[in-house]
């Protein structure tokens, strides 16, 4: 194995590591909040319709129309951890793992520097909102995944095109 290719995955291992860490200190120590006064109420609800509950009195479906894969992957993987929050938390983890890795293949293409893209990765996803808004109980994680991965294929397409 040659230096470039043992500097790439000692920063993937890193990064791997780092965001593990990131998530067992969100699981275990800031703890998921389940707040009820702000957008989690209105997905909850959501995905009780979804369920087959009657509707609520004053129901608004702006949550089903714009996060209906969101809720549907909840609901998917609430069956196989027999709990709703359990199982919104493992999804936003995986997008959360998801986003890292693709922002941390973005950067190294536009940068072509694996301490860039491991230090750029890493702020990103020690960011307060990346860590209170994406693995908490809202949607806004599956959103930023899919933004980065557009910019990633982005930078891929542009890259090789170049």
């Amino acid at each position: 194995m040659d230096a470039g290719t043992h500097e790439k995955s000692a920063a993937k291992i890193a990064l791997g590591f780092s965001l593990l860490f990131l998530l067992a200190v969100v699981f275990f120590f800031a703890h998921p909040q389940l707040n009820i006064g702000s957008d989690t109420a209105s997905y909850l609800r959501s995905m009780s319709v979804l369920e087959g509950s009657p509707l609520p009195a004053h129901f608004v479906p702006n949550r089903i129309l714009t996060t209906f894969l969101g809720l549907g992957t909840v609901l998917f993987f609430s069956k196989l951890f027999g709990n709703v929050l359990a199982a919104w938390f493992f999804v936003n983890a995986v997008l959360f793992l998801a986003t890292a890795f693709l922002f941390y293949g973005m950067l190294r293409i536009l940068f072509r520097s694996e301490a860039t893209a491991l230090l750029g990765t890493l702020f990103l996803a020690a960011n307060y909102a990346m860590l209170d808004f994406g693995l908490n109980y809202f949607m806004d994680m599956g959103g930023w995944f899919f933004y980065v991965a557009s910019l990633y294929f982005l930078a891929r397409y542009v890259a090789y095109r170049t």
